[in-house]
C-alpha cells in the first residue's frame, strides 16, 4: 500500500477464514522478528507482520513519517486498506506503545491487545523532558558510533536472557542491516520522550488488554503492575526465565500464552 507518508513492507501469513493477528515489532526490529511465532500459528490464524517506519523495507516519504502519531495513523490506514480487522494486536516494546495508542484511537479495529514489555509512556512532564534529552543524545550516538551503539544497547540488564540465547548472534546480524540515520529519526520522533503519555487514559481502554513481562525484567515487572491496576479489562502474566524480549527468548511459551488469551476471549464472547 502506498500512501502520502509510507509504503509499508508487510506479509500476510496463514488462513484467510481464521482470527486475525497483527504483530508489531520493537526498536531496531523488523517483521522477521515474528516469523518463528507466526510459523507456530499459521495453521489456525491469519497473521499480519510489517516493518515499522525507519526499519526493514518500509519506505518513509516525508520526515514527519518518523513521528509517533503519524506511525499509528499509518498502521490504522493499512489495516483499513487491507480490511484486516477486527484483529488481535500484539505489540512488543515500542510496538506495544504503538498498539496501545491504536487501540485507544480505533477500538473498532481491535478485538484485544497483547502488550509484551511495553509501557504507556512517561507520565511526569519533567521526567519526559529529561528522557527527551536522553533520546536526542542516543540518536546522535547511534549515528556517530554505529555499530558500537548496537552492542551497548544489548548490554542493558533487561536483555540478559536475550544475550544468552543461542540465536542472539543471528539477531545482531539482522539488526546490523538497519540504517542508523533512520533509526536516529525513530528515536527522536517515536521514543518515550516524544510519545504522548497514556497513563491518564488507561481507564478509558475498555478493549481487553493482556500484559506480558519477563519475570527477570524487574523494570517492566514493576511498571506493568501499575498499568494493570489502571486498566479496567486487563490480565497480566509474568513469564519465568525471560527478560525483555519474551517472544525471542522463548517463542513456544510466548505462543502458548497468546493462544490461551485468544481462546479465553473466544469463550467469553460465546457466553455473551
Amino acid at each position: 500500500m502506498t500512501g502520502k507518508l509510507y509504503q509499508f513492507n508487510y506479509q500476510i501469513i496463514g488462513r484467510e477464514d481464521s482470527p486475525k493477528l497483527l504483530f508489531i515489532h520493537g526498536f531496531m526490529g523488523d517483521l522477521v522478528d515474528w516469523k518463528e511465532v507466526v510459523e507456530l500459528l499459521r495453521d489456525r490464524y491469519q497473521c499480519l507482520i510489517l516493518d515499522l517506519p525507519g526499519h526493514g523495507r518500509t519506505q518513509v516519504f516525508k520526515v514527519r513519517g518518523f513521528q509517533f502519531t503519524e506511525c499509528v495513523s499509518g498502521i490504522t490506514d493499512l489495516l483499513q486498506h487491507l480490511k484486516f480487522y477486527p484483529a488481535f494486536i500484539v505489540g512488543y516494546s515500542m510496538g506495544g506503545r504503538i498498539a496501545l495508542h491504536l487501540t485507544l484511537n480505533s477500538p473498532n479495529l481491535v478485538n484485544a491487545v497483547v502488550l509484551e514489555s511495553a509501557s504507556p509512556g512517561i507520565k511526569d512532564k519533567v521526567e519526559r523532558a529529561e528522557r527527551r534529552k536522553h533520546d536526542l543524545q542516543l540518536a546522535s550516538q547511534l549515528q556517530l558510533e554505529w555499530p558500537d551503539f548496537l552492542y551497548s544497547w544489548y548490554d542493558q540488564p533487561l536483555f540478559t536472557a536475550t544475550r544468552l540465547h543461542r540465536k542472539f548472534f543471528k539477531l545482531l546480524q539482522r539488526r546490523m542491516n538497519n540504517n542508523p540515520q533512520h533509526l536516529a529519526l525513530v528515536i527522536e520522533g517515536m521514543g518515550q520522550g516524544a510519545q504522548p503519555s497514556l497513563w491518564n487514559q488507561l481507564a478509558d481502554v475498555h478493549t481487553p488488554v493482556h500484559i506480558l513481562a519477563g519475570k527477570q525484567d524487574s523494570k517492566y515487572v514493576n511498571l506493568t503492575a501499575k498499568m494493570a491496576k489502571r486498566l479496567p479489562n486487563c490480565s497480566r502474566i509474568l513469564v519465568e526465565g525471560c527478560t525483555h524480549n519474551i517472544h525471542f527468548e522463548d517463542p513456544r511459551r510466548f505462543t502458548a500464552e497468546l493462544e490461551n488469551i485468544i481462546e479465553n476471549l473466544s469463550k467469553q464472547n460465546l457466553k455473551h
